[in-house]
């Protein structure tokens, strides 16, 4: 499956730490296009407590830069 949603990255961390969906069963890959006509590829991996391996520059940050745009 293919979103923009946090709501349903947050469900799968979530069904992940409720013992719901096993960690194995979940693939994330994020795609960040380097404006040179290469794309980056992350794929972090979801961890029993629901956290991820790592979080890409510019991965589902979108609420963060409009909180930050509200607050100035």
């Amino acid at each position: 499956m293919e979103t923009h949603s946090d709501h349903i990255l947050n469900g799968l961390r979530l069904a992940v730490k409720e013992g719901e969906l096993p960690p194995e069963s979940v693939a994330l890959h994020y795609f960040r296009n380097q404006g040179t006509g290469a794309t980056e590829i992350t794929s972090p991996a979801i961890g029993p407590d629901g956290m991820l391996s790592q979080w890409p520059d510019g991965f589902f940050d979108e609420w963060d830069n409009a909180v930050l745009r509200l607050l100035s």
